[in-house]
């Protein structure tokens, strides 16, 4: 069954800010996250799996400041509707990973606490950064919004995914035990480090939302201390 051209239409805009010529970067965190996520669940030797990952964090840390840092000249028309996607982008990715995520780590109290608590921060700061937008319009800018709200998504499905994996051995998520020889031994487990730098990039992104909401609202009350 084939889709509407209208509704075909309407995802012309998203689709369009996904190419590599409007979000430079956000293939590459995507890849990138993904290849992270593959490093941890094929190779559980310590010293194959750090030859791999550890260039692959790096990369996912210098990719990272690029999108901060990086520039993009943008009409006022195509920073609206950058500004509209960002948030419909991280509030449903939020949503995703709080039904998903939940569902995947069960019963383990933990995990489901910390997938509970930070798809509810994401939420949150979406949900009053759209309400904040009502009051107060922001200034146009050349940074890309739509590029960084989805690269925070995707750490957060990273994240979330890597913590389902976590393994539970004598009470430790951080640890996972492996037989060789007849021997068991523990290690740190791949998925553990995995989560726990993409956890550290998301933490990051939603420095940077949070700064968002705390200028529009200085921004607001200065404008209206003035008037």
């Amino acid at each position: 069954m084939s889709l509407p051209i209208g509704t075909i239409a309407a995802f012309g805009p998203f689709i369009e800010y996904l190419r590599p010529a409007k979000s430079p970067y956000l293939l590459m965190i995507i890849f990138g996250t993904v290849t992270s996520i593959l490093t941890a669940n094929i190779f559980k030797k310590e010293d194959e799996w750090l030859m791999l990952a550890v260039p692959q964090f790096i990369a996912l840390v210098a990719f990272f400041a690029f999108a901060y840092y990086g520039r993009d000249g943008h009409t006022d028309i195509e920073q609206e509707e950058q500004l509209r996607f960002s948030r419909a982008v991280s509030i449903v990715a939020a949503l995703m990973c709080l039904v998903l995520g939940s569902k995947s780590v069960g019963s383990k109290d933990a995990l489901f606490n910390l997938n509970y608590a930070v798809c509810i921060f994401q939420l949150g700061v979406f949900s009053i950064y759209a309400a904040a937008r009502l009051f107060k319009e922001e200034k146009t800018s050349d940074f890309n919004f739509f590029q960084f709200s989805f690269i925070t998504s995707v750490f957060l499905v990273g994240a979330t995914f890597s913590t389902s994996n976590l393994g539970n051995s004598d009470g430790s998520y951080a640890f996972l035990s492996i037989t060789e020889n007849e021997a068991t031994r523990e290690i740190i487990d791949p998925y553990f480090v995995t989560s726990l730098v993409l956890y550290l990039l998301w933490s990051a992104c939603q420095i940077f939302w949070v700064k968002r909401i705390m200028s529009l609202v200085k921004i607001s009350i200065t404008e209206e201390y003035m008037a």
